[in-house]
């Protein structure tokens, strides 16, 4: 009789690279070994390749439990029946005659547990029997010369989505997805068995009900199908089955790894499980697929992870919070130098490690919980994760209280900046930080401080004294006094001035090696050049600072230097090119959870959309921006620009008693803010519907005054400008511009 594969009763998903590699090999080599974890659906793709072979014979070697029946099992599969009361070495040649001149695919399917039987009939058939080929599927090689290894891991994303739907439907016919199927599958690792059986559970759960007791997965995913064998029923049952073949050395080490979370280089495993030299003990795990390694980081699936800290004795969680606490100090002085990428990498790996250790720090120490959230700030703060510390450091806050422990000032400080962040305004909280500040003499040990202090709490000039002081003798501290110097000469209309203290910012920092210093003096600069209608400049340098913030991966930093970009090439009038700066602003700008920063990216647009003549489309873009404004010092700034980018949409439209309004509006929200180069963009935008060509000049006068510097790039400006100079004879412009020129703010209150 011609041997044969089972026969599935169900739809094959995904695994299309795996089938097309597995094809191919078989085609040059004899002895192809897929490997995985336990319920990675190793069987199924090992049966779906050799359905597309001529001849293929499936051997399931799980219920042996003796090595030396493997030949029968082999003679069993081919419906070789005669013979099976013969001594071993009997059958085995009765194998051997039945196999040597036959073109067959042979499936070894579950040879982990006699891998070292599986490994010696396979090693014989292929050296007796040359058309012979042999797929088998093991949770560990069976280190034969010539095989080839075939890992399958779990199911990326879509395809592990597209199973769940798949089984889903069969329980529940028209089902049609929901919102945390993605997340369900990234739970269970993409694991098909666990999706398989969580797809089942909704016959009688709602998809909310299901992904809300994942964390009982074990209870939860113990109705599997009555056909299988046992331990292919339940989650539980496949994970003990490789459990059960780990010796006792392994099984200690697993159980020890459940303390990291995202998984662990071999030093991290050396000093927190205190296993000296662990690397012979971990491959070994690896071979054994209950863990994978990749560059040098040693990672367990959750769903064995679960079970593995099911058998943990030791509580190691000390000893992981010590270690990475001395990561994280030193990695700090680090990050402000040219050596950062390596060391933000590190970081970036172990951030799951990371958190939590602050999360066990901030229950049971918290003075070591401070200590390790000050180094992490800035690495936050870098990385644009630092939004999502929040409520850490408002637990930890509460639990120090209202005063700093000894010796830990700085760390206090920034977790109540951490606490503060994207929390809007809080004086009490603003009050105290800045009571610890002014009785602190520093110098400052951890000095971004300075700038993650002016972020939270707005700038504050009359502190310039005190933050020289707090700088001391640091190079970068100095460099970032410099840039926090320039943002105010900006803000104050003194362009001149404010160049060269971001220049002199730039060389200090140009010294130090610091990418994210480098890139935060020449956006400003790049704008400052751009102004000057010098747009050429302006792009090299922001070229330049967007080099440094890519390698930095710091989304924050490069939505910013994206805009700017888009800026200077709108008002060069490439406004689909601006547009995608926007775009790409924007969607860094979400992803880090930044507000203000989607905000500006939406104003973006819509001023692209204005400028390519869409204003219905600028008008939803500006409306949007406008409801993503923080009620924050830096968004006031925003806020006012997307007005007159209401205002200017309601213009194009012929409107212009509601563009005026709009420019009303942000003219009166301008003096709220920190400078006075949002009532400039206001004066300006006013001139655009003044009543007289007169009155449009004195305020065009009034712009540049309050700007410090004709603004030589816009074209709304622009236009205007040239509309009045038309309207009115040279000499009786300049008088006007002149006027509003000396006037300032007193012109743009005028009516």
């Amino acid at each position: 009789m011609r041997p044969r594969l089972p026969v599935q009763l169900t739809r094959f998903v995904g695994r299309e690279p795996e089938l097309t590699r597995i094809s191919a090999l078989l085609a040059d080599s004899r002895l192809v070994t897929l490997t995985g974890p336990g319920g990675a659906g190793k069987t199924r793709l090992a049966i779906e390749a050799a359905q597309h072979r001529p001849g293929a014979a499936f051997v399931e070697l799980a219920p042996l439990t003796d090595g030396s029946r493997i030949p029968y099992a082999v003679l069993a599969a081919l419906d070789v029946r005669e013979g099976f009361r013969s001594p071993a070495a009997d059958t085995t040649d009765r194998l051997l005659a039945a196999l040597e001149d036959r073109e067959l695919l042979l499936v070894l399917d579950n040879c982990e547990h006699l891998v070292e039987e599986a490994a010696r009939v396979a090693a014989l058939l292929l050296s007796a029997c040359p058309g012979v080929r042999i797929l088998a599927t093991s949770r560990e090689s069976l280190a034969i010369t010539g095989e080839i290894l075939v890992p399958v891991p779990p199911l990326p994303p879509e395809p592990a989505v597209r199973l769940f739907l798949d089984r889903a439907r069969a329980v529940r016919p028209g089902f049609d997805g929901h919102a945390r199927v993605a997340g369900i599958c990234t739970a269970l690792d993409g694991l098909p068995l666990a999706i398989e059986l969580a797809a089942a559970r909704l016959r009688t759960l709602t998809p909310d009900e299901l992904a809300d007791r994942l964390d009982d997965r074990f209870r939860l995913l113990s109705r599997g199908d009555r056909s299988k064998a046992p331990r292919h029923r339940t989650l539980r049952a496949v994970v003990e089955w490789s459990w059960g073949l780990l010796d006792e050395e392994e099984r200690e080490l697993a159980r020890r790894l459940t303390v990291f979370s995202g998984g662990a280089t071999s030093a991290a495993v050396e000093a927190v499980c205190g296993l000296p030299y662990p690397e012979d003990v971990l491959a070994s795990l690896v071979e054994k697929s209950f863990l994978e390694v990749s560059e040098g980081r040693y990672r367990m699936l959750e769903t064995i992870r679960a079970f593995a800290a099911e058998e943990r004795e030791e509580d190691l969680a000390d000893a992981h919070a010590d270690y990475f606490l001395r990561l994280a100090e030193e990695a700090e002085p680090r990050l402000r130098g040219g050596g950062q990428l390596p060391w933000l990498a590190r970081l970036a790996a172990e951030q799951g490690n990371l958190d939590a250790a602050l999360r066990h720090l901030v229950r049971h120490d918290t003075d070591r919980a401070l200590r390790l959230m000050g180094p992490l700030s800035w690495f936050w703060r870098l990385r644009g994760v630092h939004g999502e510390r929040m409520r850490t450091a408002r637990e930890l806050l509460a639990a120090v209280g209202d005063t700093p422990p000894p010796g830990l000032e700085e760390e206090y400080v920034l977790c109540a900046i951490n606490a503060l962040s994207g929390a809007g305004e809080e004086p009490e909280l603003i009050a105290r930080v800045d009571t610890v500040l002014e009785a602190y003499r520093g110098p400052l040990r951890l000095p971004y401080i300075l700038v993650l202090w002016a972020v939270a709490a707005g700038p504050r000039p009359a502190a310039d004294e005190k933050a020289l002081a707090l700088a001391g003798a640091s190079p970068w501290a100095h460099a970032l006094l410099g840039v926090g110097l320039g943002f105010q000469a900006q803000f104050s209309g003194r362009p001149g001035e404010s160049e060269e203290y971001f220049s002199r910012a730039l060389a200090g920092y140009r010294a130090t090696g610091d990418r994210w210093g480098m890139a935060n003096c020449l956006d400003p600069l790049g704008l400052l050049a751009h102004t000057r209608g010098d747009s050429g400049r302006a792009l090299e340098l922001l070229d330049e600072g967007l080099a440094h913030v890519r390698e930095l991966a710091a989304p924050e930093e490069t939505a910013d230097l994206l805009r700017s970009r888009g800026t200077v090439l709108l008002h060069r009038g490439d406004t689909a090119a601006a547009g995608g700066h926007f775009e790409q602003a924007l969607t860094l700008a979400r992803g880090a959870g930044l507000p203000d920063k989607v905000a500006a990216a939406r104003r973006g647009l819509g001023d692209a959309a204005r400028l390519a003549g869409d204003p219905a489309r600028a008008r939803v873009h500006y409306e949007n921006a406008l409801q993503e404004c923080a009620a924050n010092w830096f968004s006031v700034g925003e806020t006012v620009r997307i007005l007159i980018g209401l205002g200017r949409t309601a213009a194009a439209e012929r409107h212009t008693e509601e563009a005026r309004d709009w420019f009303r509006q942000a003219a009166e929200l301008a003096v709220e803010g920190p400078g006075d180069l949002e009532l400039a963009d206001a004066a300006e935008a006013l001139a655009s519907v003044a009543d007289s060509a007169e009155r449009a000049a004195v305020l065009l006068g009034a712009g540049t005054g309050l700007r410090g510097v004709r603004s030589g790039g816009d074209p709304d400006v622009v236009r205007v400008e040239e509309e009045v100079r038309a309207k009115l004879s040279p000499e009786a412009y300049e008088e006007a511009f002149q006027q509003g020129l000396r006037q300032g703010s007193a012109a743009v209150s005028e009516r």
